[in-house]
């Protein structure tokens, strides 16, 4: 789908399972990245998943966007456990 971040009209409510947003919500001012969350909100299922990826490594040439899926994944899977020891030992809301 091609569209805006704040103004997701095609997709009806409670309907997208996952979303991945690589390096989009930086590209918007400040003002406009609330109204693209909300529409990140309206438009996912309950048990939906929001993976965003942001990188301050702009240089596409020495850093390119391939060389970053398999440290990400890596990481994903780190977060994930971290997740599952937090909500059994009930520290839901402490970072990580």
């Amino acid at each position: 789908m091609v569209g805006r971040l704040t103004a997701m009209a095609p997709l009806a409510g409670a309907s997208v399972d996952a979303i991945l947003s690589s390096d989009n919500l930086k590209q918007l001012s400040a003002h406009a990245v609330p109204p693209a969350l909300s529409e990140f909100r309206r438009v996912l299922t309950p048990n939906a998943r929001v993976h965003v990826v942001m990188t301050s490594l702009l240089d596409t040439a020495l850093f390119p966007a391939a060389s970053f899926a398999d440290p990400y994944h890596s990481r994903w899977r780190v977060e994930e456990a971290f997740r599952r020891l937090k909500n059994r030992i009930a520290l839901e809301h402490t970072p990580a």
